[in-house]
């Protein structure tokens, strides 16, 4: 499980936070990357439902459709299905990808 992370507080950012009195905390969160040949590339972040700084994440970044109710996975056979050894967390989130231009396969007209 990542953990909230503190942003650097030096430079032109540190000196805006502080004279707004804010934190400089990042809620828990993954980065996540998604391609199909035939769709447009999709980069992302997924929050995890409760954690903490949600609601005031520095770079004001977190979405209520990007937050992920987590599920907490220790059934010894499911960990041992997937080649586990300890208990883990499952997240789900459907992407929906728009149609690419880019990676499509043209046809010329006749």
């Amino acid at each position: 499980m990542p953990p909230p992370y503190e942003i650097p507080k030096d430079g032109p950012t540190g000196i805006v936070l502080n004279a707004l009195n804010r934190h400089f905390f990042r809620p828990a969160h993954l980065h996540l990357k998604v391609r199909h040949p035939q769709c447009d590339e999709l980069t992302s972040q997924l929050y995890f439902h409760g954690g903490d700084y949600l609601a005031t994440d520095v770079a004001n970044a977190v979405r209520d459709g990007l937050v992920v109710q987590l599920v907490h996975r220790d059934n010894p056979n499911d960990v041992a299905a997937r080649g586990l050894h300890e208990p883990y967390f499952e997240a789900r989130y459907d992407f929906v990808l728009a149609p690419g231009q880019t990676n499509q396969i043209r046809r010329s007209a006749p």
